[in-house]
C-alpha cells in the first residue's frame, strides 16, 4: 500500500476523471458564499428599491381601505392575498434567481462537475475518530478565516463610524424617506466592501483547496504501473482476443478461395489464391495464401470446389513472399500471372471428355 510520501507522481487523466466520477472536485465553500452574496447585492440592488416602494404603497393602500370601512373575514382574506401577492411573490422569485444563480456558480467553480455518488451512503463517514480529525483540522482553517472575518467586519465598522460620522449626525435631522435612501446607501457601500473581501478570501481558499486536491489526486509509480497493466489488460486475455482474430482472419481467408480464379501451388510448401474477373477488376488480387498445413488446407478447399490449381513453384514463393492478403499483385509479376490465367482459361474452354 502507497503512504504518502511515495505519492510524488502527477496523477494520470484516467485517475483524474475516476475522482471525479466519485465526486472529488476542487470546490471552495468561502468562494461559492461570497458569489452567492454578490449575486444578492446585484439583485438587491437591481429591484430592492423598487420592491420597498412598491410594498409601501400597497401596505398604505390597503391600511387606508380598512380605515375607510367595515372589516370582516372575507375582506381580511382580500386584503391578505393582494398584500401577499404584490408583495411576497416578488420575493419568491428574487429568492428563485438567486438559488439559480448558486447552482450555476457551484457547476462553474466545480467545472461542471456533479456525481450522485456523494448522495450514497459510505460507512467510512460514520467513522467516529476519522470524522473527529476532520472537524478538527476543517476547524482550525474555518476558525482562522472567521477570525480574519471579524477583524475585517470590525475595521470596516471602525472605518465606516469614522470617515461617515458626519452622514450619521445628519441622518436625524433628515425626514423619513430620505433617511432611510441615506442608511440604505451606506449600508449597500458597506455590504459591497465587505463582499470584496469575502471574494478576495474566497480566491485565496480557492486556491488552497485546489493545491490540496491535487496533493490528494498524486498516484505513486507503483498506482501508475498497476494501471498501466490494468489498461493494457491481462496478458492471457489478450493472447486468446488475438488468437481469436487469427482464425476469424484464417476463416474469412478460406471462404474465399471458394470463389478464387486460380490457386498458385508449391507442391507441398506455398499455396496462394488469386481472383480476377476481366473487365471487372483491375490486377488480380490475392484473396488467400499460406504454407505448410495451411497451404495444404487451400489446396483441400481448391479441390472441394473445383478452382483451378497450377503448380508454378517460382511465382508461388514470390506471391507468398510479396504480396500481402486482399493487394493486387505488382507488374512485375503481371505477365508470369497472365500466363497462369491464360492456361486456366484454356482449360476452362477445352470440351471434358464424357465418362
Amino acid at each position: 500500500m502507497a503512504t504518502g510520501s511515495d505519492k510524488t507522481e502527477q496523477p494520470t487523466q484516467r485517475r483524474k476523471n475516476k475522482a471525479r466520477e466519485e465526486g472529488q472536485f476542487v470546490t471552495s465553500r468561502e468562494l461559492i458564499s461570497s458569489l452567492q452574496f454578490i449575486a444578492f447585492l446585484l439583485i438587491a440592488g437591481a429591484w430592492g428599491a423598487s420592491w420597498f416602494q412598491t410594498t409601501s404603497n400597497v401596505l398604505a393602500h390597503y391600511l387606508s381601505r380598512v380605515s375607510q370601512q367595515s372589516l370582516s373575514i372575507s375582506s381580511a382574506q382580500a386584503l391578505m392575498v393582494g398584500l401577499c401577492t404584490e408583495s411576497i411573490v416578488p420575493l419568491l422569485i428574487a429568492g428563485g434567481m438567486l438559488v439559480i444563480a448558486t447552482v450555476g456558480l457551484h457547476l462553474a467553480t466545480t467545472g461542471m462537475g456533479y456525481s450522485f455518488k456523494r448522495l450514497t451512503p459510505n460507512i467510512q463517514k460514520f467513522n467516529p475518530m476519522k470524522r473527529l480529525a476532520d472537524t478538527l483540522k476543517n476547524s482550525f482553517a474555518s476558525s482562522i478565516s472567521a477570525a480574519l472575518l471579524l477583524l475585517v467586519f470590525i475595521a470596516s465598522l471602525y472605518w465606516l463610524v469614522t470617515t461617515q460620522m458626519d452622514a450619521v449626525v445628519t441622518i436625524a435631522l433628515t425626514g423619513l424617506g430620505s433617511g432611510i435612501a441615506r442608511v440604505a446607501d451606506m449600508s449597500m457601500d458597506l455590504m459591497w466592501k465587505g463582499a470584496g473581501v469575502l471574494l478576495l478570501m474566497g480566491v485565496i481558499d480557492f486556491v488552497r483547496q485546489f493545491k490540496r486536491h491535487s496533493k490528494t489526486l498524486r498516484m505513486s509509480k507503483q498506482e501508475i504501473r498497476d494501471e498501466m497493466k490494468e489498461m493494457d489488460g491481462n496478458p492471457l486475455i489478450k493472447m486468446r482476443i488475438r488468437r481469436l482474430q487469427r482464425e476469424m482472419r484464417r476463416n474469412r481467408m478460406m471462404k474465399a478461395v471458394e470463389s478464387a480464379s486460380v490457386v498458385i501451388v508449391n507442391p507441398t510448401h506455398f499455396a496462394v489464391a488469386l481472383f480476377y474477373e476481366h473487365g471487372k477488376t483491375g490486377a488480380p488480387r490475392v484473396v488467400a495464401k499460406g504454407r505448410g498445413i495451411i497451404a495444404l488446407k487451400i489446396k483441400e478447399i481448391a479441390t472441394r470446389y473445383q478452382v483451378p490449381i497450377v503448380e508454378n513453384p517460382p511465382l508461388a514463393r514470390a506471391l507468398y513472399k510479396s504480396i500481402e492478403l486482399s493487394q493486387e499483385i505488382p507488374p512485375t509479376l503481371y505477365r508470369a500471372v497472365a500466363e497462369v490465367l491464360a492456361y486456366v482459361h484454356r482449360l476452362a474452354k477445352r470440351p471434358q471428355p464424357i465418362g
